[in-house]
């Protein structure tokens, strides 16, 4: 019994640099979950902008049925919300009397770690965003 309290003892005298180690241990793991909620929170900003130029466009199709610019400079208004580092979206416009289909196609970068660890999974460095809107008369 003596010898047991001894060596339980001796475990708990020796503790100084565990916080160290832990923290040394999880902060990894924080940062790669911060940052890829990040990326996701970009991804998902820019998803949403892209589907709202999409429908203002297909909009502005419909109303200003005989003007063709009048989609393309809806689409790059909404589109000037966000900074597009490899150029601007690609956005087609198809119209008939009748509807009018939008596709807007954008390339977004990554963060650098995400786009590391994408690199090394086996994939690009950017993600390519489709949006496609229809709208009817």
């Amino acid at each position: 019994m003596e010898d047991e309290k001894r060596w339980f003892s001796f475990l708990r005298g020796h503790q100084s640099g565990s916080v160290a180690v832990e923290f040394a241990l999880v902060i990894p793991i924080l940062i790669a979950v911060m940052v890829g909620f990040a990326q996701i929170v970009i991804l998902e900003t820019s998803r949403t902008i892209l589907q709202e130029a999409a429908f203002n466009s297909a909009r502005s199709a419909m109303v200003y049925s005989t003007d063709i610019n009048k989609p393309l400079q809806a689409a790059r208004r909404t589109l000037s919300l966000l900074i597009w580092e490899d150029g601007k979206p690609k956005v087609e416009v198809y119209q008939s009397p009748s509807q009018a289909e939008i596709k807007i196609i954008a390339k977004i970068k990554l963060l650098p770690l995400v786009r590391e660890l994408k690199v090394i999974a086996g994939g690009s460095r950017d993600v390519e965003l489709r949006v496609t809107a229809l709208a009817f008369k």
